[in-house]
Parts: C-alpha cells; structure tokens; sequence
C-alpha cells in the first residue's frame, strides 16, 4: 500500500519537533556522545562503546573511563548535582539558566515542634524516651523492659495513738529499807510499776509524709513525727484533811533513803504522796528507696537506705509532804525530779514488701539503724532527809537541803523498726464523702509502726538513793514506741 506524501512529510515534521523539544529540555545540550559539552562546566564525556547497546561489557555498566556530568562546584554544591541543602547557591541550566536553590522549594521538612521526647531521625517517638532500660534473665529466657512516664508527688497526714514503754519496776527508793511502825499503820514502799497499773503511757500525735516516686517507682520519702508528753500520775491516797482529826495519818507513802547504816532512813509522808512519769517523742526519717530487686504478680520487695532522727525525753518526779515537828508551821516537803533526754542521729537500712494493686495496698517494712545517742541526765530535789536531821531554812540560804547533779554522754544505740500499713481507695465508692474533693481524692491509710530503741538512759533507774543528795548512778536499758496510725494521703 503507498502512503500518501502528505501523511510521510506530517509524520517527519512531529518527528522533528519532538525531538527538538526534548533537547532543549535536557539539562545539557544535546552533543554527541563523544562531543564536548555545550556548557563550560560539564566536562567531556568520553565513553568506549555505544550508548545504546553497552558494548563496553555486560558487568561494566558505565564504561570505566566514563563519568557522570556534575554541576560547577562554584554553586555550592560541590560538584554532585543539586547543592548541599542546608547552604546556599542553585545550578545553571545550559537553555533555562537559573534553578533556585532547593530550599526554597520546601526541602528539607519544617522544623520539627520542641519537645523534650522528640528528636530528628532515628529518635523521632510522639512517646517519652525510657527512663529506664534494662536487659536481664529470667527462668532462661532474656527479657528486656523500659520504663517511661512522669514523676508522681503524694503528701500523707496521720493521726498517731501511741504507746509509750512503761518506766518497769525499779524500787522508788534505796532497796534493803523497809517500813517503820509508826501510828499504827504502815506506810508501804513502792515500785515503778504503780504506774498505769504497769501499763505503757499513751499519747496522740501526728505523722507528715512528702514522698516523690520516679517512673521506675523508686522513691525519695521525707517524714516527721510529733507525739504529745505522755502522763501518769501515782496518788496511793488523796492530801490528808488537816481539819479532819479522823483521816488517817500515816498511809499516803514511804520512800527509804541510804546512809550508810544498816536499816538506812525511813521518810514517811503523812500529808501527801504523788510519783509521776512523762515521756515525749518526735522525730524524721530521710529514705531513698529503689527499684524492686525482686517482683511478681502482686508482690514486691525492694531496699531502703536513709538517715533517721530521734528524740526521747522522760522525766521522774517525786512529791511527798509530811508534817513538820517542833511546831513549824509549815510542811516538810521533799522532792525530786530525774529528767533524760536522748538526741539520736544515723543511718537506717530497711527492706520493704508491698502486696496489691491500684485499688489497695498492704505494705510491711523491717529495718536496723545505728544511731549516735547524745544524751543529757539531770537529778535535782530538796529535802531528802528526815526533818529531825534537816538543816533549817534562813533568808540567806531557804533552800539548805537542796541538791543537784548532771552528765552528758554519746554513746551507739541500736534501733529496730517494724511497719505495717493497709491503703485503700475507700473514700470513692462511699455515698457522700465521694462528693467532697478533699476525701475523693485520697487514699485511706491504716497502719502499725513498732520501735525498738537500746542502750537508752531511763529516769527511775539511774538514781543513787542516798540521804540528804541522791546522785547519778548511770545505768542503760531498752525503750520502746508503738502507735496505731489513721491517714489520709493524697496524690498531687
């Protein structure tokens, strides 16, 4: 079939044209293949073989004396094609001159927005990089864990009922001096167990507890406690009634006094007898607690270590009132008071067991610290003598038969510390206190704290009861602490 002349000469002249148009559009001229390039910075493209067919071997790909065209370094892009893209400059085509610098064109992407857990590639995470990341071996197979999230601030607020140790059953007096016949009765001696019917001393007091906890749930917990002086008051009988002839005389209390004889002296009060005892405590505890070092479902163990703060104060008194002879108008009034005080400073280890969840918690804490104990004793009191005997009070010297002595010690002390606590979210399911803010957003915490402090001065056992001044017999013992705990904690 012959083709028309006109269809041949249309055909050619698209052909033309496309092929113009794709020259032009190159970013080189188009130049034979072993031709020089139109533009100065293209550099001559010398090629073994043909374009087209690869004659230059199967496996050589380009030919080894061929080498892509790059750009003039002079734009900044040091001869490798489009510029650096974080410098400046562009690239010159041959037939369209100027290409803006890539930049411009958007590239590379925006700054990423600042975060403190976002970083450029191979880092870029919408999550928080881990806190803690650690590898480890458990019943044979390799675990790997992380750990990320924010720290977490509680305050908690106690009440404390609490328990002092009772003073024990040391003589109130000098031992081996019994009673003296006197008006028909006898006037007994007595022990230190007379107090709360040799029961310990309570108290109230308080608790405060600031505790941050790191997303690995390691802790740092700051804590004080107050309690309030504990009393008990021995008063075998009430104060004689003077007016009344028919109140027995000689039955408010008795107190023997060494001097060196073999029945000693005998004070017997007939008008009034009283013993009392007090104690007082506070405190604060500085812990860092770790991660756990051993964890399963629903239980965990883990150390503590810290420095602990103590102190102890007891005081003895002693006050007893007998008539006076040879027709003084005034009693006789004899007293005493034995006062210690115990400032104790020192490191503490402990481990703590947790059991639970996020609904409630039971936690036990057993620990040991050895604490440097300064302590203070003072002994003071007048008139430890029979009146018969006693100096006689003038204006320049009231007070003949007044009597004072003190020390001052530091000495190690152990310690021993048992806790138990049981929180719970119980303010949130009950109908009323889930409405009031203040219960709906705490933990109810119930608890049990023991304290077991040795080598501890105590007032009613380093007394030297002897006549006319007692002095300091210095003697150490056990003291202990117990209180039964209610609070409410709260997360922040």
């Amino acid at each position: 079939m012959r083709i028309p002349n006109k269809v041949v000469c249309l055909w050619s002249c698209l052909t033309a044209f496309t092929f113009i148009h794709t020259a032009v559009a190159q970013d080189y001229a188009a130049e034979p293949l072993t031709g020089a390039g139109a533009a100065g910075s293209v550099a001559t493209a010398d090629y073994a073989g043909s374009a087209m067919l690869g004659d230059a071997g199967e496996d050589a790909g380009y030919g080894q004396d061929y080498a892509p065209a790059g750009y003039d370094a002079g734009y900044g892009d040091g001869g490798y094609g489009y510029g650096d893209p974080y410098g400046g400059g562009g690239y010159v085509d041959p037939a369209q001159g100027y290409y803006p610098e890539p930049l411009t064109q958007g590239y590379p992407p925006p700054q990423m927005p600042a975060n403190p857990y976002m970083n450029y590639w191979p880092e870029v995470s919408p999550y928080e990089q881990p806190i803690m990341d650690k590898t480890y071996r458990q019943n044979g197979i390799w675990m790997n864990e992380g750990v990320t999230g924010e720290r977490k601030y509680f305050f908690g607020a106690e009440y404390l009922r609490t328990w002092f140790n009772r003073p024990g059953s040391d003589r109130i007096g000098a031992p081996d001096v019994y009673p003296l016949f006197r008006g028909g009765l006898f006037a007994q001696p007595v022990n230190a167990s007379v107090f709360a019917n040799g029961n310990d001393l309570t108290s109230d007091g308080t608790r405060a507890k600031f505790t941050i906890q790191n997303p690995d749930s390691s802790t740092l917990e700051l804590s004080a406690f107050w309690v309030a002086e504990g009393r008990q008051i021995y008063r075998p009988y009430p104060p004689r009634d003077l007016a009344n002839p028919q109140n027995p005389r000689n039955e408010r209390g008795f107190l023997g006094l060494d001097d060196g004889g073999p029945f000693g002296t005998r004070l017997q009060f007939d008008q009034d007898f009283q013993l009392t005892y007090k104690a007082q405590s506070w405190g604060g505890d500085i812990v860092w607690s770790t991660m756990p070092v051993y964890e399963t479902l629903g239980f965990k163990i883990r150390p503590l270590f810290g420095v602990k703060y103590l102190t102890i104060r007891e005081q003895f008194d002693l006050f007893g009132v007998q008539t006076n002879f040879f027709g003084a108008p005034d009693p006789y009034i004899t007293t005493l008071t034995s006062q210690t005080r115990s400032n104790l400073l020192g490191p503490q280890a402990a481990i703590r067991y947790e059991m639970g969840g996020n609904v409630f918690t039971l936690t036990g804490q057993t620990g040991l610290a050895v604490m440097a104990n300064h302590e203070t004793i003072q002994l003071t009191g007048d008139n430890m003598r029979d009146p018969l005997f006693a100096p006689i009070p003038t204006p320049s010297n009231p007070k003949p038969n007044y009597f004072r002595d003190a020390q001052a010690h530091t000495h190690v002390s152990p310690i021993f510390m048992q806790d138990f606590y049981f929180k719970a979210k119980v303010f949130r399911v009950i109908p009323g206190f889930n409405d009031i803010p203040i219960f709906a957003n705490a933990d109810m915490l119930v608890g049990y704290n023991f304290l077991l402090v040795g080598n501890v001065a105590r007032p009613t056992k380093l007394i030297d009861w002897r006549v006319d001044s007692p002095r300091i017999d210095l003697s150490h013992s056990r003291w202990y602490m117990q209180a039964v705990t209610w609070g409410l904690q709260w997360q922040f």
